[in-house]
């Protein structure tokens, strides 16, 4: 059906900025092993919370960089960042390529 007006509350500018500010910092690595650094990706993917998406974004594609990531890191990667993509667009009215591009601009800062 037709999508309901407001159901979607806009990424503030505020935030955008803010989230934009996390994918362009630097990470140390989460302490802790595998499981527990991907425990809490996952909490932090699922909390819902768009600048806790984007540090699991950040984190993941600068492991990937600098180390690569397993296959289980990889989609969670994949997944985190269709999801933020998702919000950027649906928020900020962007293309899916605009933010795409943005947010590999940003990552590669």
């Amino acid at each position: 059906g037709p999508q309901k007006a407001g159901m979607r509350a806009v990424m503030s500018e505020q935030v955008f900025q803010q989230v934009l500010q996390v994918l362009r910092s630097r990470t140390r690595e989460a302490e802790g092993n595998w499981s527990h650094r991907y425990r809490t990706n996952m909490e932090k993917i699922r909390s819902g919370d768009v600048l806790a998406l984007a540090e699991v974004v950040r984190t993941l594609s600068q492991r990937d960089r600098e180390k690569g990531l397993s296959t289980g890191e990889r989609k969670m990667l994949d997944s985190a960042r269709q999801i933020l993509l998702s919000e950027i667009v649906l928020t900020r009215g962007l293309e899916l390529e605009q933010a795409n591009s943005l947010l590999d601009r940003v990552l590669a800062q």
